[in-house]
């Protein structure tokens, strides 16, 4: 009984072993892909807390159809001199599957 014991410890042991030679090369860093879409709309409702805007846009052409959502921005200033109401353009991003504007402009 002890020897099987043993066998069975020997065996774990050797697989625990064989597992850490699979360790992943963390330095190795794989390619952002970072996509980049225009957009028109109007502003329906701004959150500076949350950083996030509700536009109503048009279709974004590769991406969406037209639609009234809410789309975080990369930096809040950039609803700093936004009211409801405002006609923008706008860079929209899609970065690891994460979307947020990056860019606005009144028209």
């Amino acid at each position: 009984m002890k020897r099987i014991i043993i066998l069975i410890l020997l065996i774990l042991s050797m697989a625990a072993l064989n597992c850490t030679d699979k360790e992943v090369d963390t330095n190795k860093s794989s390619p952002v892909i970072v996509k980049t879409f225009n957009g028109r709309g109007i502003v329906k409702k701004i959150d500076k807390t949350k950083k996030s805007i509700t536009i109503d846009h048009e279709e974004i052409k590769g991406l969406m159809e037209a639609m009234t959502m809410d789309f975080h921005v990369k930096d809040g200033s950039l609803l700093d001199s936004l009211k409801e109401g405002d006609k923008i353009e706008f860079t929209l991003q899609n970065e690891a599957n994460v979307e947020f504007i990056s860019a606005i402009k009144k028209l």
